[in-house]
């Protein structure tokens, strides 16, 4: 499912689980709009030739003043990251796997603050699994978001 406002989308199908083609990741972590955290992240992964891009967390920063509280705010951050055109052209070029960090809830959450804010924490959790929803094949276990995959006969990646 498409969430309503992106798009048009478009994917790179990974190589089947046996092909010994060569898979070029590159990785990276902190896609924050925020001008102060500029960085040439974003333009240098969208110059590379790479069959898929792994965000290792806080895609996006949801907590930026003023932070995220309701699934619907948790959306709009996820969209404003997806409209912005430096990273519309790293998603143009290649596919994404991603998991979370802190900042998609809020800064170093933890079982403390979600006791303190456990709509707060349902609701980011919700918002990340409209962008980033898991196949049933590749869960680990029940409400578990890690995810395993593979990418031809010499990539197998967790998350």
């Amino acid at each position: 499912m498409v969430p309503a406002g992106l798009g048009p989308l478009s994917f790179r199908t990974a190589p089947v689980s046996d092909a010994p083609a060569p898979v070029r990741l590159a990785w990276s972590a902190d896609c924050d709009l925020d001008p102060q955290f500029d960085s040439p992240m974003l333009t240098t992964l969208a110059g590379l030739d790479v069959d898929c891009y792994v965000s290792l967390g806080d895609f996006p920063y949801a907590d930026n003043a003023p932070g995220a509280i309701t699934r619907a705010e948790y959306t709009t951050r996820h969209h404003a990251l997806r409209d912005d055109p430096r990273v519309q052209a790293v998603l143009d070029r290649t596919s994404l796997r991603a998991i979370y960090d802190d900042h998609e809830v809020r800064n170093d959450w933890d079982l403390g603050s979600w006791a303190r804010e456990p709509d707060r924490h349902v609701a980011a959790l919700a918002a990340w699994d409209d962008f980033f929803p898991l196949r049933r094949a590749d869960r680990t276990g029940p409400g578990v978001r890690y995810r395993r995959w593979r990418m031809g006969a010499h990539v197998e990646a967790f998350l």
